[in-house]
């Protein structure tokens, strides 16, 4: 995983709220 997506994941409520790249799923 890249660091974006680790600071996506702290910053959202849930890492289900990200795909496994990072990228938001909305």
């Amino acid at each position: 995983m890249t660091a974006g997506s680790s600071v996506m994941a702290a910053s959202a409520p849930s890492t289900k709220g990200t795909s496994r790249t990072g990228v938001w799923l909305r």
